[in-house]
């Protein structure tokens, strides 16, 4: 399976279909994890991860690994999901996206709000409303206010 699956990799890049290939990785990620198939979903994900990283597309691979850390989340394993959105974060800010940019910094926070570390949680959250704002995400950024 995973020899037909590379191969098919090989061919969706080399007819330049690899960002729709990542979407469609993207997609059955969400789907296990929806059905709580996490082993299947950490499979995808790491496909996509790996595709995005092979196209350069940083903002995807730090996508990529931000929705790893909500399979940890499933799990409830902290440190494991810390350590995807730690991952995540400097592809994030590399990539540009002001938005993935806080999203990652949003879910570091949250984690540390889950464990107790309210001053850690507060300080990676602060940081999320000027990136909303400035990436005009008037919705992000009223998130930032609840």
């Amino acid at each position: 399976m995973v020899r037909q699956s590379n191969f098919a990799t090989g061919i969706a890049l080399g007819v330049g279909v690899g960002a729709a290939l990542g979407v469609a990785l993207h997609n059955l990620a969400m789907i296990g994890l929806t059905q709580g198939r996490l082993s299947d979903t950490m499979d995808a994900l790491e496909k996509e991860r790996e595709l995005w990283r092979l196209l350069g597309n940083l903002n995807g691979e730090a996508l990529a690994l931000s929705n790893m850390g909500s399979v940890y989340n499933q799990r409830a394993d902290f440190q494991g999901m810390l350590a995807r959105y730690e991952e995540a974060l400097p592809l994030g800010r590399a990539s540009g996206n002001k938005t993935t940019e806080a999203l990652i910094l949003s879910n570091i926070g949250a984690v540390y709000f889950n464990l107790g570390e309210f001053q850690r949680a507060f300080d990676y959250s602060k940081q999320v409303l000027p990136l909303r704002r400035a990436a005009g995400d008037r919705r992000g950024e009223s998130n930032g206010w609840a």
